[in-house]
């Protein structure tokens, strides 16, 4: 877990803007994705119902977990509301809203009733897709937002400033 997490803290400690505002969350986010994505593995390998109802708990943890700090990251309020743009629109916002659904697809899939194997493999390829997309989507809104110069000056503003009308009117 701690290896998950130190991702989202090395991201968290960067100069680019969503990442730096996103620093508290950016751990468990990668937390929750390893879970989600190691759980759709497993429930994909295990047979033995011990086993699968264990890795079915870990990953719909994982995936809840996810999910949940994906929300926060994305709607937290923010001292720049333009921070946050890369994740709403673009490629890298496709990818986010893709990395969504693929989760949220794999956590229903896993929720309904009478699972089959077929329902797992689908659950799982789901599962581990939406984790890898949502690495993927970080990654790339965390490049887009480093590229808009305006949000990386009116961030360093408002945390200097403390208040988002003084930053916004000192940079106009």
């Amino acid at each position: 877990m701690g290896l998950a997490s130190y991702t989202g803290v090395l991201l968290g400690n960067t100069a680019v803007p969503l990442w730096q505002q996103s620093s508290r969350v950016l751990p468990v986010l990668f937390v929750g994705s390893a879970m989600a994505s190691a759980g759709s593995i497993f429930d994909v390998m295990f047979e033995h119902p011990r086993a699968r109802r264990i890795t079915r708990t870990f990953g719909m943890v994982g995936r809840v977990a996810e999910l949940t700090a994906g929300l926060v990251m994305e709607y937290k309020p923010s001292n720049v509301p333009r921070v946050t743009k890369p994740l709403k629109s673009g490629a890298s916002g496709v990818l986010w809203k893709a990395a969504t659904v693929l989760t949220a697809g794999s956590l229903v899939t896993m929720m309904l009733p009478k699972q089959t194997k077929k329902k797992r493999i689908a659950a799982g390829v789901l599962g581990t897709l939406g984790s890898l997309t949502m690495r993927y989507a970080v990654h790339h809104a965390g490049v887009a937002s480093a590229r808009d110069a305006k949000a990386s000056f009116h961030q360093q503003r408002a945390k200097g400033t403390g208040s988002q009308e003084e930053a916004l009117t000192m940079a106009v």
